[in-house]
């Protein structure tokens, strides 16, 4: 929702949006048979405070980044907390096993729920936040918040942090590893000064577009928008360089000129590798919508998701059902709508970020919901429960699943291979043994199918160079009718799929960030199996 940010020491108590009160992780497998899954089984942790786990992210040894909040030391929280609420980092391995942890902050506030952490090329990691504080960790505070951006090395220690703003609010949304270990920032501004270039409107915000190198110095700076409220959210590097940006606005003038804007809208803003614009596009009919997620498809175009509340708007799958429900695009590769859909129950559902293609063709999508009905198809503990819901590749729906207690549990992030991240007070219904006010909370869901993934056996699947630089060769010779082929990076991001026609592909990474990939493929003589063979890419 587009509003001023309130100060942070209300942030706790803003339901409306933002949980962040605890953290709570669920593990979940791909549906063929398209039936919901169930609980196998159920974990709490955390310490006598407050906790909460914003995002997680996939290392390269096979374990998890996880980031979040924690308010007070105990119980798992181990590292000292500085301020009210301090940045909490944990390297965790698959079985939920704390590998170590990390606390960092100053005095006052740090934390947001887009705070976003990934693992760099180099083996370390970055993260950004929203902060506060000028002390401690936190150094170069320009004013109310900033968007506070940290590198750790391999082992969690710091090596920068850098707080990038101006006066007013400054808060992070986004971020995004480039060729060059530069880093992609997205935040969201009401300042005019410091390091914001300039504002359409200082009392509203305006998307903040900047980049940094490997050391944290801004090497370049764009702010998007008009005089109304805008946002970006989320970035894909295409393959010629250019960046498709999504978000939400209500303007219509700047980068909106001659647009139509009904109340706010969705927002897609491609710009050139100066960071110029080359178009921009808005989604939406008459009341609100806002896209919060993206995924690149296959066909260089994009699905997105997010949240809309109006009962008027035309759509090609299902439809508005009450309050807010998940909204759904089809975008071809120049932004053109191709098809969308609403999902959802009567009362509230809310999209948050996370929501990533399965391998079976199909889209999973994340977030909340108060329903009990249409597409909410159970009904735990009529509160506000984690929804996952699968659709298929042309957007119908297929199955959804909510789990949690009585108190409110709400989701933020999802990764492919089966992570959600969030936030439940509950410590009932499908929430057991609940350690403190909030406690973090871990759920695997039942595998339901006969689908098996593997190690492609040597001769399988060939592919060479590996390493590659310039270009890798994919040899299936020794599959019989290859059903798809698809190549991710550790995020679980698609960078490359097809639908194999002969026996030897051939794929161009010279674009694509140096590290490791994953190849998936499936052979007509048994669809239920999956191979997978990893390689790396070198420049």
């Amino acid at each position: 929702m587009l509003k001023s940010v309130p100060l942070f020491a209300n942030f706790l108590h803003l339901q409306k949006h933002y949980l962040l009160s605890t953290m709570a992780i669920v593990f979940f497998t791909s549906q063929l048979l398209g039936q919901a899954p169930d609980i196998t089984w159920q974990k709490t942790f955390g310490g006598p405070g407050n906790d909460v786990m914003q995002d997680i992210y996939p290392t390269a040894d096979g374990n998890y980044i996880m980031i979040g909040l924690a308010d007070e030391a105990g119980g798992d929280v181990t590292c000292a907390i500085k301020g009210k609420h301090d940045t909490w980092v944990i390297k965790m391995a698959p079985d939920s096993t704390i590998l170590w942890q990390k606390c960092f902050g100053g005095s006052l506030e740090e934390g947001n729920p887009n705070t976003k952490i990934i693992e760099t090329s180099d083996g370390g990691f970055l993260f950004q936040t929203e902060s506060w504080s000028d002390d401690f960790d936190v150094l170069g505070h320009h004013g109310t918040s900033d968007a506070w951006t940290v590198k750790l090395d391999a082992n969690g220690n710091l090596v920068w942090a850098k707080s990038f703003g101006g006066s007013d609010f400054d808060t992070p949304r986004f971020m995004l590893e480039l060729p060059g270990q530069k880093y992609l920032l997205l935040s969201r501004t009401t300042s005019k000064n410091g390091d914001v270039p300039s504002n359409e409107d200082p009392d509203l915000f305006d998307a903040w577009v900047f980049i940094v190198d490997k050391n944290g110095n801004i090497v370049r700076n764009n702010i998007y928008g008009g005089t109304g409220d805008d946002d970006l959210v989320k970035a894909i590097l295409r393959p010629n360089g250019t960046l498709a940006m999504f978000g939400f606005t209500n303007s219509t003038d700047g980068d909106l000129e001659g647009l139509t804007v009904n109340g706010i809208d969705g927002w897609m803003l491609v710009t050139d590798t100066l960071g110029n614009v080359i178009s921009s596009r808005v989604y939406g009919q008459a009341n609100e919508e806002e896209i919060l997620d993206v995924v690149a498809t296959p066909d260089g175009g994009f699905i997105t998701f997010g949240d809309t509340e109006d009962p008027t708007i035309t759509v090609d799958k299902g439809f508005w059902h009450g309050d807010f429900d998940f909204w759904v695009m089809k975008l071809n590769g120049s932004g053109d709508l191709e098809w969308q859909g609403i999902y959802g129950g009567t009362k509230r559902e809310q999209m948050h970020e996370g929501a990533i293609s399965s391998f079976n063709g199909g889209y999973f999508l994340s977030g909340s919901t108060l329903s009990t009905d249409g597409d909410i198809l159970n009904d735990n503990n009529k509160a506000r429960e984690y929804c996952l819901m699968h659709i298929d590749i042309e957007g119908n729906f297929k199955w959804s699943v909510a789990v949690g207690g009585s108190q409110p549990d709400y989701c933020y992030a999802m990764l492919d291979g089966g992570f959600l991240a969030g936030g439940a007070y509950s410590g009932d219904g499908d929430v057991t043994d609940l350690q403190g006010e909030a406690d973090g909370w871990v759920v695997k869901f039942d595998v339901l199918t006969q689908l098996q993934q593997i190690d492609a056996p040597g001769g399988l699947l060939g592919i060479y160079p590996n390493p590659a630089s310039g270009s890798v060769r994919i040899d299936l010779s020794s599959l019989l009718n290859p059903t798809f082929l698809e190549i991710r990076n550790l995020s679980g991001q698609t960078v490359f799929s097809c639908q194999p026609t002969g026996n030897e592909i051939e794929v161009d990474v010279n674009n694509w960030m140096p590290g490791i990939y994953y190849l998936r493929t499936a052979s007509s003589s048994d669809i239920k199996m999956q191979y997978v063979k990893a390689f790396e890419v070198l420049h």
